[in-house]
């Protein structure tokens, strides 16, 4: 699968606009949908944060005791 990182197209050559109404986005922000997002977002962030905590986690074969 191939993605493009980098937009290279200015916007005014696209034709048309994106804009959304004032009532629209209050919607969107009253459908609970903003606090599904924050709440995965939050998540997945304590879930790297504990990926890195500092300990080590590796094994050592084949080593001799003294």
């Amino acid at each position: 699968m191939q993605t493009k990182d980098t937009l290279t197209l200015r916007a005014s050559s696209f034709g048309s606009k994106c804009e959304l109404s004032d009532a629209y986005l209050k919607k969107v922000a009253n459908s609970g949908l903003m606090d599904a997002v924050m709440s995965f977002a939050s998540f997945k962030a304590n879930k790297d944060l504990k990926k890195s905590d500092g300990a080590k986690r590796s094994r050592l074969t084949g080593a001799v005791a003294l």
